[in-house]
């Protein structure tokens, strides 16, 4: 492993609650406030960036991958099940702000609501998973998708908004 890899492996294992055994991290990782934790066997690409409020929860079963450039953003919890493969440039997030009328857009309340992505899930390029969303285990999600609601066990979605077009078989 190279120098470089190393250093960002410590600096992502000192937020790290539980430590695993077994993590790959292959370049720079960005990291906010939210609290994060991950299981075995887990890789992390290159800039990837974990962050969210104080209130927000990250969490990673045991061999998930995210590509490089993931982006993902918690304000309550964002969960991603195991043998899950997440490529590289998708956003996660589990809030976005209100839209009262009156009230100017920076000073609206964030709303939040968990974010759940099932076991062995296939999340394509340059992917958004938007507040609320579950992906339930098995799913296929197209490279440029975005997912903002839920998506049944082995469905194969793709498109804006993401729309089922098969099963795996």
């Amino acid at each position: 492993m190279h120098w470089y890899h190393k250093f960002w492996k410590k600096h992502l294992l000192l937020k790290l609650k539980t430590k695993p055994k077994k993590l790959t991290v292959l370049g720079q990782i960005n990291l906010g406030t939210a609290e994060l934790r991950f299981g075995e066997n887990c890789c992390v690409g290159a800039n990837v960036s974990l962050f969210g409020t104080s209130n927000g929860h990250i969490i990673l079963s045991d061999g998930v991958f995210l590509g490089d450039g993931v982006k993902i953003d918690s304000g309550e919890r964002i969960e991603i099940g195991e043998a899950t493969m997440v490529a590289g440039g998708t956003f996660i997030t589990d809030l976005n702000h209100g839209t009262e009328k009156g009230t100017p857009m920076r000073s609206q309340a964030i709303v939040t609501q968990p974010t759940l992505i099932g076991k062995d899930v296939w999340v394509g390029a340059n992917v958004v998973i938007l507040k609320g969303s579950v992906i339930h285990d098995g799913a296929i999600i197209g490279a440029g998708a975005v997912v903002h609601g839920e998506i049944p066990e082995n469905a194969i979605a793709v498109g804006v908004p993401a729309k089922v077009i098969g099963y795996r078989h």
